[in-house]
């Protein structure tokens, strides 16, 4: 088989198993995200967005802005 036949073989096996797993995660994926957050919040843990949107959360109250901006120039310039 040549080089380039191989290469198309390839391309066409990944995308028809990312398209496979994808559908399975529009089926599915809402019951384990659900139980992915639940898993995080019974031992108290976050993770990377949850670090993200909380800080932005945080910052959005004026005094705890007013506080952190007195503390360090370069925030929430």
């Amino acid at each position: 088989m040549s080089s380039l036949k191989q290469r198309e073989k390839l391309f066409y096996n990944h995308n028809t198993l990312a398209s496979d797993e994808l559908s399975e995660f529009w089926t599915r994926g809402h019951e384990w995200i659900t139980r992915y957050d639940e898993s995080l919040q019974s031992v108290h843990g976050v993770d990377f967005t949850d670090l993200i949107c909380g800080v932005h959360r945080l910052f959005q109250n004026p005094d705890i802005r007013k506080r952190w901006r007195g503390r360090y120039r370069y925030f929430c310039r």
